[in-house]
């Protein structure tokens, strides 16, 4: 009895060691198997590696692949592990990026409008500087026609209320300028700290 007992076991054993590759060769059929074509793999674009082809199947480079998808990868005895980013710190990425697109925008926003404040800075100098001479000539008008009495009244009025009118004017121009100064030096300011960050 024991030794048909050992003859069994060294049939379960032998049979155990005989078929094992073939079971093996079953699960790892790729192995030996003719690569039929290889496909360049791309990803937006950009190519990330060769891919295999084998038995009408295409096989991307698992390693290329993950890289590219941003994916790490880990290899055991018998299985490959990708592993990502979990959605919260997929948010806290897009939140960043939308950030700094938000950013980008702000300051593109800020140079036109200091490029607006600029231009209205100089047409409101111009501006002052033409009413500066209109109210130096009723000034002289206004003089002129106070110390030698010519003209009547109606005319003395009229002239008298342009150089009013034109002296008003020119204050408000000079205050809206003003103000434009001071856009500017806000906006500035903003862009500034806005490039520092």
């Amino acid at each position: 009895m024991k030794k048909f007992g050992m003859l069994v076991i060294g049939i379960v054993i032998g049979a155990t060691i005989t078929l094992s590759p073939q079971i093996y060769g079953a699960g790892a059929k790729l192995l030996g198997s003719k690569v039929d074509n290889t496909l360049d793999i791309k990803l937006n674009g950009s190519s990330i590696g060769q891919g295999a082809v084998i038995n009408g199947t295409s096989y991307l480079p698992v390693r290329s692949a993950a890289n590219a998808l941003g994916l790490e990868v880990s290899v055991d005895s018998n299985q490959v592990n990708l592993s990502g980013n979990s959605s919260e710190e997929n948010a806290k990425i897009a939140q960043e990026q939308q950030a700094e697109m938000d950013k980008a925008t702000k300051i593109s926003e800020l140079k036109i409008f200091i490029e607006a404040s600029q231009k209205k800075i100089k047409s409101k100098e111009a501006i002052i500087a033409s009413g500066e001479k209109t109210v130096l000539s009723y000034k002289e008008k206004v003089e002129y026609l106070n110390s030698t009495g010519i003209g009547d009244q109606v005319t003395r009025d009229t002239t008298n209320k342009a150089y009013t009118d034109a002296q008003a004017a020119l204050e408000a121009n000079k205050s809206a300028l003003a103000a434009e100064q001071k856009n500017l030096a806000d906006l500035q300011a903003q862009l500034a700290e806005l490039q520092g960050q």
